[in-house]
Protein backbone atom coordinates (compact mmCIF):
# COMPACT_ATOMS: atom_id res chain seq x y z
CA UNK A 1 0.00 0.00 0.00
CA UNK A 2 1.56 3.30 -1.10
CA UNK A 3 1.44 6.14 1.34
CA UNK A 4 -0.03 9.01 -0.67
CA UNK A 5 -0.19 11.41 2.22
CA UNK A 6 2.45 13.88 3.32
CA UNK A 7 4.64 13.04 6.27
CA UNK A 8 3.59 15.54 8.91
CA UNK A 9 6.94 15.43 10.71
CA UNK A 10 8.75 16.69 7.59
CA UNK A 11 6.33 19.60 7.21
CA UNK A 12 6.67 20.34 10.92
CA UNK A 13 10.47 20.38 10.71
CA UNK A 14 10.28 22.73 7.75
CA UNK A 15 7.81 24.85 9.73
CA UNK A 16 10.30 25.14 12.59
CA UNK A 17 12.91 26.37 10.10
CA UNK A 18 10.40 28.90 8.74
CA UNK A 19 9.81 30.32 12.22
CA UNK A 20 13.55 30.49 12.88
CA UNK A 21 14.06 32.24 9.54
CA UNK A 22 11.39 34.87 10.29
CA UNK A 23 12.93 35.54 13.71
CA UNK A 24 16.42 36.00 12.26
CA UNK A 25 15.31 38.10 9.28
CA UNK A 26 13.26 40.36 11.54
CA UNK A 27 16.25 40.94 13.78
CA UNK A 28 18.49 41.50 10.77
CA UNK A 29 16.09 43.99 9.19
CA UNK A 30 15.73 45.99 12.40
CA UNK A 31 19.50 46.26 12.71
CA UNK A 32 19.99 46.90 8.99
CA UNK A 33 17.73 49.96 9.03
CA UNK A 34 19.13 51.20 12.33
CA UNK A 35 22.74 50.77 11.11
CA UNK A 36 23.46 48.47 14.03
CA UNK A 37 24.71 44.96 13.20
CA UNK A 38 26.23 44.06 16.55
CA UNK A 39 23.60 41.51 17.59
CA UNK A 40 23.18 39.94 14.17
CA UNK A 41 26.92 39.37 13.93
CA UNK A 42 27.16 37.71 17.33
CA UNK A 43 28.25 34.08 17.50
CA UNK A 44 24.83 32.96 18.73
CA UNK A 45 22.90 34.47 15.82
CA UNK A 46 25.44 33.32 13.25
CA UNK A 47 25.01 29.75 14.53
CA UNK A 48 21.23 30.27 14.69
CA UNK A 49 21.13 31.31 11.02
CA UNK A 50 23.33 28.38 9.95
CA UNK A 51 21.17 25.85 11.80
CA UNK A 52 18.10 27.32 10.12
CA UNK A 53 19.68 26.96 6.69
CA UNK A 54 20.90 23.43 7.38
CA UNK A 55 17.39 22.33 8.42
CA UNK A 56 15.92 23.81 5.23
CA UNK A 57 18.47 22.14 2.99
CA UNK A 58 18.36 18.76 4.74
CA UNK A 59 14.56 18.75 4.46
CA UNK A 60 14.91 19.64 0.77
CA UNK A 61 17.09 16.55 0.29
CA UNK A 62 14.63 14.36 2.21
CA UNK A 63 11.73 15.75 0.16
CA UNK A 64 13.52 14.96 -3.10
CA UNK A 65 13.86 11.33 -1.99
CA UNK A 66 10.17 11.19 -1.00
CA UNK A 67 9.10 12.65 -4.33
CA UNK A 68 11.29 10.23 -6.25
CA UNK A 69 10.25 7.13 -4.29
CA UNK A 70 6.56 7.93 -4.60
CA UNK A 71 6.80 8.53 -8.35
CA UNK A 72 8.72 5.29 -8.85
CA UNK A 73 6.15 3.27 -6.92
CA UNK A 74 3.10 4.82 -8.56
CA UNK A 75 4.25 5.20 -12.17
CA UNK A 76 7.22 2.89 -12.24
CA UNK A 77 9.47 5.59 -13.64
CA UNK A 78 10.87 8.99 -12.89
CA UNK A 79 12.27 11.47 -15.39
CA UNK A 80 14.94 14.14 -15.38
CA UNK A 81 12.45 16.48 -17.08
CA UNK A 82 10.37 16.65 -13.89
CA UNK A 83 13.38 17.79 -11.88
CA UNK A 84 14.40 20.24 -14.59
CA UNK A 85 10.98 21.90 -14.62
CA UNK A 86 10.74 21.98 -10.84
CA UNK A 87 14.26 23.37 -10.51
CA UNK A 88 13.65 26.08 -13.11
CA UNK A 89 10.50 27.18 -11.30
CA UNK A 90 12.39 27.60 -8.05
CA UNK A 91 15.24 29.40 -9.86
CA UNK A 92 12.71 31.79 -11.41
CA UNK A 93 11.46 32.71 -7.95
CA UNK A 94 15.05 33.20 -6.88
CA UNK A 95 15.57 35.52 -9.85
CA UNK A 96 12.51 37.51 -8.78
CA UNK A 97 14.03 37.91 -5.32
CA UNK A 98 17.28 39.11 -6.93
CA UNK A 99 15.46 41.73 -9.00
CA UNK A 100 13.38 43.04 -6.10
CA UNK A 101 16.33 43.25 -3.71
CA UNK A 102 18.45 44.98 -6.36
CA UNK A 103 15.77 47.57 -7.08
CA UNK A 104 15.04 48.19 -3.42
CA UNK A 105 18.41 47.76 -1.73
CA UNK A 106 21.03 47.70 -4.51
CA UNK A 107 23.87 47.06 -2.03
CA UNK A 108 23.34 43.60 -0.58
CA UNK A 109 21.08 42.41 -3.41
CA UNK A 110 20.64 38.63 -3.46
CA UNK A 111 22.67 37.15 -6.33
CA UNK A 112 22.73 33.49 -5.32
CA UNK A 113 20.47 32.90 -2.36
CA UNK A 114 18.84 29.79 -1.00
CA UNK A 115 16.17 29.64 -3.73
CA UNK A 116 18.81 29.81 -6.48
CA UNK A 117 20.76 27.08 -4.71
CA UNK A 118 17.81 24.74 -4.15
CA UNK A 119 16.59 25.25 -7.72
CA UNK A 120 19.94 24.29 -9.25
CA UNK A 121 20.39 21.45 -6.75
CA UNK A 122 17.01 19.95 -7.69
CA UNK A 123 18.25 19.74 -11.29
CA UNK A 124 21.77 18.52 -10.51
CA UNK A 125 20.73 15.95 -7.92
CA UNK A 126 18.91 13.67 -10.38
CA UNK A 127 21.96 11.47 -11.21
CA UNK A 128 22.58 11.01 -7.47
CA UNK A 129 19.10 9.86 -6.48
CA UNK A 130 19.65 6.17 -7.24
CA UNK A 131 23.10 6.00 -5.66
CA UNK A 132 23.82 4.00 -2.52
CA UNK A 133 24.12 5.86 0.75
CA UNK A 134 27.85 5.24 1.11
CA UNK A 135 28.58 6.74 -2.30
CA UNK A 136 26.32 9.70 -1.61
CA UNK A 137 28.17 10.41 1.62
CA UNK A 138 31.46 10.28 -0.27
CA UNK A 139 30.27 12.85 -2.80
CA UNK A 140 28.84 14.91 0.06
CA UNK A 141 32.21 14.99 1.84
CA UNK A 142 33.98 15.96 -1.40
CA UNK A 143 31.52 18.81 -2.04
CA UNK A 144 31.86 20.15 1.50
CA UNK A 145 35.66 19.93 1.53
CA UNK A 146 35.98 21.63 -1.88
CA UNK A 147 33.51 24.29 -0.77
CA UNK A 148 35.57 25.04 2.32
CA UNK A 149 38.75 25.27 0.24
CA UNK A 150 37.07 27.62 -2.25
CA UNK A 151 36.38 30.12 0.53
CA UNK A 152 40.06 31.05 0.49
CA UNK A 153 39.97 31.82 -3.25
CA UNK A 154 38.91 35.26 -4.46
CA UNK A 155 37.89 36.51 -7.88
CA UNK A 156 37.72 39.88 -9.62
CA UNK A 157 34.15 39.33 -10.89
CA UNK A 158 30.90 37.88 -9.54
CA UNK A 159 30.51 35.29 -12.31
CA UNK A 160 31.66 32.46 -10.05
CA UNK A 161 29.70 33.33 -6.91
CA UNK A 162 27.26 30.49 -7.66
CA UNK A 163 30.10 28.02 -7.19
CA UNK A 164 31.56 29.59 -4.06
CA UNK A 165 34.28 31.86 -5.48
CA UNK A 166 33.61 35.52 -4.82
CA UNK A 167 35.36 38.90 -4.84
CA UNK A 168 36.67 40.25 -1.54
CA UNK A 169 34.16 43.11 -1.75
CA UNK A 170 31.21 40.81 -2.46
CA UNK A 171 28.24 41.47 -0.18
CA UNK A 172 24.77 39.97 -0.31
CA UNK A 173 21.99 39.45 2.20
CA UNK A 174 21.47 35.80 1.27
CA UNK A 175 24.26 33.59 -0.07
CA UNK A 176 24.27 29.82 -0.54
CA UNK A 177 26.85 28.74 -3.14
CA UNK A 178 26.63 25.32 -4.72
CA UNK A 179 29.75 24.28 -2.83
CA UNK A 180 29.75 23.34 0.00
CA UNK A 181 25.93 23.36 0.34
CA UNK A 182 25.30 20.69 -2.29
CA UNK A 183 27.02 18.32 0.11
CA UNK A 184 24.38 19.12 2.73
CA UNK A 185 21.48 18.41 0.40
CA UNK A 186 23.09 15.06 -0.44
CA UNK A 187 23.14 14.27 3.28
CA UNK A 188 19.42 15.07 3.31
CA UNK A 189 18.96 12.60 0.46
CA UNK A 190 20.75 9.93 2.52
CA UNK A 191 18.56 10.68 5.54
CA UNK A 192 15.49 10.34 3.35
CA UNK A 193 16.65 6.95 2.10
CA UNK A 194 17.29 5.76 5.66
CA UNK A 195 14.13 7.09 7.30
CA UNK A 196 11.67 6.60 4.44
CA UNK A 197 12.58 3.55 2.33
CA UNK A 198 9.90 2.75 -0.25
CA UNK A 199 8.01 5.88 0.80
CA UNK A 200 7.25 4.45 4.25
CA UNK A 201 8.50 5.32 7.70
CA UNK A 202 11.36 3.09 8.78
CA UNK A 203 11.29 1.39 12.16
CA UNK A 204 13.90 2.97 14.42
CA UNK A 205 14.04 0.52 17.28
CA UNK A 206 11.58 1.56 19.96
CA UNK A 207 11.06 4.98 18.36
CA UNK A 208 7.93 5.16 16.23
CA UNK A 209 6.36 8.21 14.64
CA UNK A 210 2.58 8.10 14.65
CA UNK A 211 0.63 8.66 11.45
CA UNK A 212 -1.63 10.94 13.46
CA UNK A 213 -0.29 14.46 13.65
CA UNK A 214 -0.12 15.92 17.18
CA UNK A 215 -2.44 18.86 17.69
CA UNK A 216 0.41 21.15 18.72
CA UNK A 217 2.15 20.55 15.37
CA UNK A 218 -0.71 21.82 13.21
CA UNK A 219 0.64 25.36 12.97
CA UNK A 220 4.13 24.09 12.17
CA UNK A 221 2.91 21.76 9.44
CA UNK A 222 0.81 24.54 7.90
CA UNK A 223 3.87 26.78 7.78
CA UNK A 224 5.93 23.94 6.31
CA UNK A 225 3.46 23.21 3.54
CA UNK A 226 3.50 26.85 2.42
CA UNK A 227 7.21 27.52 2.97
CA UNK A 228 7.89 28.97 -0.50
CA UNK A 229 4.99 31.42 -0.29
CA UNK A 230 5.97 32.47 3.22
CA UNK A 231 9.60 32.92 2.15
CA UNK A 232 8.57 35.16 -0.74
CA UNK A 233 6.20 37.41 1.20
CA UNK A 234 7.81 37.61 4.62
CA UNK A 235 10.84 39.62 3.51
CA UNK A 236 8.93 42.55 1.92
CA UNK A 237 6.53 42.56 4.89
CA UNK A 238 9.42 42.71 7.36
CA UNK A 239 11.13 45.44 5.31
CA UNK A 240 7.95 47.51 5.13
CA UNK A 241 7.38 47.21 8.87
CA UNK A 242 10.94 47.68 10.14
CA UNK A 243 11.93 50.19 7.46
CA UNK A 244 9.27 52.62 8.58
CA UNK A 245 10.38 52.79 12.22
Amino acid sequence: MINKTRFWEIDALRGIAIMMMIIFHTLFAIEFFSNNTHTGNSTFWIIFARITAIIFILVAGISIHLSYSRTEMIRGRDTWKKYLIRGLKIISWGAAVSIVTFLYLKEGAVLFGILHFIGISVILIYPFIRMKESLLLTFSAIAIIIGILLQSITATTTWMVWLGIRPTTFYTLDYFPLLPWFGVILIGLVIGKKLYPDHKRAKLGSIRISNKMPYLCQILTTLGRHSLLIYLIHIPIIILITGTF
